[in-house]
C-alpha cells in the first residue's frame, strides 16, 4: 500500500515537472517567435521644425530589423549622431508592431562667427556650440579672426555677447555686427550707431534702456553715434 502511494506521488512530482518544462519551452518559443515579428521595418525621424535632414537618415539606417522587443540601442544611436553638433538631445522610442521612431531636438542657429569677408562663416547657438558652416544673411555676426571648427564651445564672453546679440537682432532692420574686445562688446548699428556693453558686469536694464534711447532718437530723427551701456547712467554721443 504504502509503495502504491509513493509510486502516485512520485508520477504527480513528474508530471508537474514535466508539466512546468513544457511551459518554459512553450513562453520561451513564442518570445522567440515574437522578435521575429516585431522588428523595424519601418524608420521615422522627427525634429521640432518637421522630418530630419536626409543626412541624418542616413546615418542611422541601421536601425531598420531591430528587434522591439528587446532593448533599444540607445547609446549606439547617441554615439553615431555625435557627428551632428547641431542636435541637442535624442530619444528613441518604438511603435508596435513595426515601427521604430527617432526623435530630435535641434539647435537653433542665434549668430554667424567669423571674419567680415563671405565664405568663412559658422552658426553658433545661444549656448556658444558651433554648429556648422552658414551664410544666412539674417543672423547677427560676431566677429572673429580665428577659425572655430563645430562642435566647439565657445567661453563664456562670447556666449554671452551671443545672446546679447540675439536679442538686439530684432531692433533694427539690418544685420548687426558685434566685436569683442577685453570684455567690452561693441556692437554697430545700421547708421552708423555703435553700442557700448561690459560683458563682465553687465547692467539689468540694459536692453530697455537701448529701446528708448533708439527709439526718441528715431522720433528726433537725430541718431547718436555711441551709446554706451558700460555704466548705470547711458552715456550717448551724437
Amino acid at each position: 500500500m504504502n509503495s502504491h502511494r509513493y509510486s502516485n506521488r512520485k508520477s504527480k512530482i513528474i508530471f508537474k515537472i514535466g508539466r512546468f518544462l513544457i511551459l518554459i519551452f512553450f513562453t520561451w518559443f513564442l518570445w522567440s517567435k515574437s522578435n521575429l515579428v516585431f522588428y523595424a521595418r519601418n524608420l521615422e525621424c522627427y525634429t521640432q521644425y518637421g522630418s530630419c535632414p536626409p543626412r541624418i537618415i542616413g546615418s542611422v539606417k541601421w536601425l531598420l530589423n531591430t528587434p522591439l522587443l528587446k532593448s533599444l540601442p540607445q547609446k549606439e544611436v547617441e554615439n553615431d549622431l555625435r557627428q551632428f553638433p547641431e542636435i541637442k538631445t535624442i530619444h528613441l522610442y518604438r511603435r508596435l508592431p513595426r515601427t521604430l521612431v527617432l526623435s530630435l531636438e535641434i539647435r537653433k542657429p542665434a549668430v554667424l562667427i567669423g571674419p567680415r569677408v563671405l565664405g568663412a562663416h559658422v552658426a553658433a547657438d545661444d549656448e556658444g556650440v558651433i554648429l556648422y558652416q552658414s551664410e544666412n544673411p539674417g543672423l547677427p555676426l560676431l566677429l572673429f579672426s580665428d577659425l572655430v571648427k563645430p562642435g566647439s564651445v565657445l567661453n563664456a564672453d562670447q556666449i554671452n555677447a551671443i545672446k546679447i546679440l540675439d536679442q538686439m537682432s530684432g531692433l533694427p532692420d539690418n544685420r548687426l555686427i558685434g566685436k569683442i574686445d577685453n570684455h567690452i562688446l561693441s556692437v554697430f548699428f545700421p547708421q552708423n550707431v555703435t553700442v557700448l556693453l561690459d560683458l563682465s558686469q553687465m547692467t539689468s536694464n540694459w536692453y530697455t534702456t537701448l529701446q528708448v534711447i533708439l527709439t526718441r532718437s528715431k522720433i528726433q530723427s537725430k541718431m547718436p553715434k555711441v551709446i554706451d551701456l558700460r555704466f548705470n547712467s547711458p552715456i550717448v554721443t551724437f
